[in-house]
């Protein structure tokens, strides 16, 4: 693929890769782009600075899975992996109870993808959804700055919190209403087909848009 851009979702979960393959601002996978750790898994805020700056050293060792039954006589392996800090993976569903080595596999190579890539001489658009831990902004700016040493980076903040976002190592958009019932809904197909869905999803759209025209 001719990129000029490298984009890397940072979550917390999985909206900001999901909708920017939607709106083809994103490659997806069947074009070959790389899976990452935080694309499709929902993370804590504080346990993406963590694993960033600890180069997600130890990050499969406190894995475990959670059996969830919907009645009492329900025998089948329905479950999610979780980890002691919040963090669950929500899209790994065919790793049951007994595929804890599959899902290490999986998760190994999505950090080498994104150590890989945030190597890489091209430069990186992060994009990162935020609902809480806004007072963290410039710590998270920060890490990704070690990561990134020299090379050219962006940090794009699609913010959902009830707090304004104001920085200078980061463009904002504060997601005030209609926009907060988005967090909500951002997948329910109706939805995004919906007039007010398709009004959100073309500014959303257009803000990601524009950092890449006036950044890279």
């Amino acid at each position: 693929m001719d990129k000029k851009v490298e984009i890397v979702s940072l979550g917390v979960n999985c909206l900001p890769r999901t909708f920017l393959t939607r709106n083809g601002i994103k490659p997806s996978k069947a074009q070959g782009e790389l899976s990452c750790p935080f694309d499709l898994v929902k993370h804590p805020f504080d346990s993406i600075i963590y694993n960033l700056d600890n180069n997600f050293e130890n990050y499969t060792d406190d894995l475990f899975f959670v059996l969830r039954k919907r009645f009492i006589f329900d025998f089948r392996q329905k479950g999610l992996w979780q980890k002691p800090d919040g963090t669950i993976f929500f899209h790994d569903k065919d790793c049951k109870a007994k595929d804890l080595d599959k899902l290490k596999t999986r998760i190994t190579k999505r950090i080498e993808n994104f150590r890989s890539i945030t190597k890489s001489e091209r430069p990186v658009l992060f994009v990162i959804c935020i609902y809480e831990n806004t007072d963290k902004i410039e710590e998270l700016y920060t890490v990704l700055k070690t990561i990134r040493q020299d090379r050219k980076f962006t940090l794009a903040i699609l913010n959902f919190s009830d707090k304004i976002i104001q920085t200078p190592n980061a463009y904002v958009l504060n997601l005030i209403p209609p926009y907060k019932n988005y967090s909500a809904k951002w997948n329910i197909t109706r939805f995004v087909k919906s007039k007010l869905g398709q009004y959100i999803e073309h500014n959303i759209s257009s803000f990601i848009q524009r950092i890449i025209e006036q950044e890279f």
